[in-house]
């Protein structure tokens, strides 16, 4: 008998093959197992799958398995996934499953909204998505920030249209423009002035301009749509001089001060012996107040705000405030300290608003609306003028000033001197009080009947006798010729060392009218302008004789031993020159009665609003200011300690 073999395959790695055996005759029957898929019932046999695999199933992997009843077992398929199963396998290719869209949303496909979707065969449907329009699409969406989209049309859109001066503009890929082609051309707002295109600064860049260069005293430029803005520049519209400092106010309403700044005079916060300023530094203003004039004393200064109050600042018993005082008394010490700042003085009840103020050595007064004046600060020389049935030595606060012992008070200006005042009334009357020695209020003190009488005054322990005062306003006697009425009014004068080692008290004043000015008081220098050396006092007006070439005056202003007026931009001094107080640039000339001109340094120079106090005087020119004399303390604000003998130019400030 003949047999057959027949070869199967075999697994192990040992046996290679085995052999089957039968006889020719015999014919084996189909079963599973037989490791062939030979009936109908069966999907698989042994390794035999025909031509199914788990990747013909949907499946992205793994291998069959034959079960011993020949059914095919795909559990290891499952492993490796199949779209639907709500997984995403993304080595399969899936970009979603089911509703698992992997975290893919239409805004991180870039659309600007919709909703996403899957198909059936796991890819991501953006067809909702298109709808709503994505970066690209060529439409111009600006809800989404889109400023272009694909190429431009220069007539549509240019650099010119941005605000540049030239240059070609394109869309990027973001949908933004892209303006490198115009940057190179420039704009208002970069940063670079392109005077071609008429610019006058740019940004922050105004380059190498200043207030100063634009007419202006001082202040800061600002840039204004690339052209130059005055806005925070100013011109100072008031100038006061006080005894050892100086100060303006600008035409925005603020204050500057230099010089000597030991009692808080200057009102830049700081004090103490030794601080001097060279030049204007910025008073720390109250809030929303604007000052509009200013006056000056020893220690002491005082300005009137638009709104009517007064402040004061510098030694803190001047100010005026009777809070301030008892807030800030040390009774070890026995002092009120000092106020570096502005303080407002309390106005009476029966104020409501003041229109002028004006300062002299250790007091203060202000006129009221109603043409009331109203004083403050030490009462030794009856400069408070509150009359012998309310005798005060000091007053915190203002007290209303008696009325005159003849006539009116009703006032329309006055002027504070170191201790005396002087006051004009709606009738063109003249009424002064205060320290009367010399002649300064008008009045004789030794004639008969006279108002006043004598005293002994202690200053730092000297006694200084034979001194007269008049404790109330009295009325001056005195042929005072103006059509017009009088125009200005100034009492000056002080304390000056004399030949004998003591102090000497002096005192005048100068009223001027349209075509004239008159002057009375101390003499000893010239300063009220009579040419008769001889006369050391005037007790009644004396007409100073004034230039022909001058027909009209528009100010007027004392000094210790010096009077000044002005005339259409032009000044005169006469009196007291030891350190160039009358501003004339002679060092030669000791004193006169003669009104010298004040010498023109510069061209354009001119002098308007003039004060002066003690030994220097300032003025107001064209927005600008000068100043000459004593200026040890640095009062000239010249940047310098030294006395001058004519005008020198007053730095300007920068805020």
């Amino acid at each position: 008998m003949k047999i057959k073999c027949r070869v199967f395959n075999c697994f192990s790695a040992v046996i290679l093959f085995a052999l089957s055996c039968t006889s020719e005759t015999e014919t084996p029957k189909p079963k599973c197992g037989d490791w062939i898929i030979n009936q109908t019932d069966e999907d698989c046999d042994g390794m035999d799958f025909g031509s199914e695999t788990c990747n013909t199933q949907g499946y992205y992997g793994g291998t069959l398995i034959c079960t011993s009843t020949c059914k095919i077992d795909y559990s290891n398929c499952e492993n490796a996934g199949i779209c639907g199963d709500s997984i995403v396998q993304g080595g399969g290719g899936e970009e979603c499953d089911t509703n698992n869209m992997n975290g893919n949303t239409c805004e991180s496909r870039g659309y600007y909204g919709g909703q996403i979707d899957c198909t059936q065969n796991c890819k991501l449907d953006l067809t909702n998505c298109s709808e709503n329009g994505y970066c690209g699409d060529g439409v111009v969406q600006p809800d989404f920030s889109e400023e272009c989209d694909g190429n431009l049309d220069p007539e549509t859109i240019s650099c010119e249209d941005m605000g540049y001066y030239g240059g070609e503009i394109f869309c990027k890929d973001d949908c933004t423009y892209d303006l490198s082609g115009c940057s190179t051309w420039g704009r208002c707002g970069d940063g670079f002035i392109q005077a071609g295109a008429g610019e006058e600064c740019d940004a922050n860049n105004i380059g190498q301009s200043t207030c100063m260069d634009e007419g202006f005293w001082g202040g800061s430029l600002q840039c204004d749509q690339c052209l130059l803005n005055t806005d925070q520049c100013f011109v100072p519209i008031d100038i006061a001089a006080g005894t050892t400092h100086s100060c303006t106010v600008d035409s925005n309403g603020d204050v500057w001060c230099w010089g000597n700044g030991q009692f808080g005079q200057l009102g830049h916060g700081l004090d103490g012996t030794g601080l001097i300023e060279l030049s204007p530094q910025k008073v720390i203003m109250p809030n929303n107040v604007k000052f509009n004039q200013i006056s000056l004393g020893f220690i002491h200064s005082c300005a009137l705000a638009d709104n009517g109050t007064v402040w004061c600042w510098g030694a803190g018993g001047l100010t005026g405030n009777a809070q301030y005082i008892e807030d800030n008394y040390d009774p070890v010490l026995d002092q009120i300290a000092n106020a570096a700042t502005p303080v407002q003085v309390d106005t009476p009840d029966t104020v409501t608003d003041f229109v002028k103020v004006s300062v002299g050595y250790y007091h203060s007064c202000a006129l009221d609306s109603q043409g009331k004046i109203h004083c403050w600060g030490l009462n030794n020389l009856m400069q408070l003028g509150q009359g012998l049935s309310s005798p005060v030595s000091f007053s915190a606060t203002p007290l209303q000033v008696a009325e005159p012992y003849i006539g009116t008070g009703n006032y329309k200006d006055f002027d504070c001197g170191p201790a005396h005042n002087c006051a004009i009334n709606t009738d063109n009357e003249i009424y002064c009080w205060g320290h009367a020695t010399n002649g300064e209020v008008g009045i004789d003190p030794e004639a008969p009947f006279s108002p006043a009488f004598p005293i002994t005054l202690n200053m730092d322990g000297m006694e200084i006798e034979n001194l007269y005062v008049v404790p109330q306003p009295v009325k001056i006697d005195g042929t005072i010729v103006s059509v017009a009425g009088i125009e200005k009014i100034s009492c000056g004068g002080g304390f000056l060392d004399d030949d004998a080692g003591g102090q000497k008290f002096h005192g005048h004043t100068c009223v001027s009218t349209i075509k004239k000015v008159y002057c009375w008081g101390s003499n000893n220098f010239g300063q009220t302008g009579n040419t008769n050396s001889g006369i050391n006092s005037h007790h009644s007006p004396n007409k100073v004789e004034l230039p022909w070439i001058v027909s009209n005056f528009e100010n007027l202003t004392t000094g210790l031993g010096h009077s000044c007026a002005t005339s259409f931009g032009t000044g005169w001094c006469w009196g007291l020159n030891i350190i160039g107080n009358l501003g004339s640039g002679d060092a030669n000339l000791f004193l006169t009665p003669y009104p010298q001109v004040i010498k023109k340094t510069v061209p354009n120079q001119y002098f308007y609003e003039i004060n002066s106090n003690f030994m220097h005087t300032c003025s107001l020119g064209r927005d600008r200011l000068w100043c000459w004399g004593n200026g040890t303390n640095g009062e000239l604000g010249n940047g310098y300690r030294s006395y001058h003998y004519e005008p020198q130019e007053v730095s300007s400030p920068i805020n």
